[in-house]
């Protein structure tokens, strides 16, 4: 992945929010995006998981039971604050929703 292919897939986001601002998976989605960017050096930690922090908030807020957010919420956790119990609980939680997430399932290990 480049970085050009990040950017194409953060403005995708973007317009996914703006088409629908109350489409909790579009936000989970993001903050994940920030996190990525994050890891592979293309936006300083502090800026990044702050932003990946406000979009899993603001997913939680549209819906509190999507397996996406919980997904979402266990990867911010694990790598930005370093919250394995926090990471793992929300995890589960998304696993307990659908066994067959991939992403969750990754994550978890």
């Amino acid at each position: 992945m480049t970085p050009t292919d990040v950017m194409k897939s953060r403005s995708l986001l973007e317009l996914a929010v703006q088409f629908d601002p109350a489409y909790a998976p579009a936000y989970a989605a993001l903050a994940e995006q920030s996190v990525q960017e994050v890891v592979i050096g293309m936006r300083p930690p502090s800026d990044g998981y702050q932003e990946a922090n406000i979009s899993v908030q603001r997913a939680f807020e549209l819906n509190s039971s999507s397996v996406e957010v919980f997904t979402a919420a266990g990867f911010v956790e694990l790598l930005s604050d370093w919250n394995f119990v926090g990471a793992e609980q929300n995890l589960r939680k998304a696993l307990d929703l659908n066994p067959h997430h991939a992403f969750a399932n990754n994550v978890l290990g």
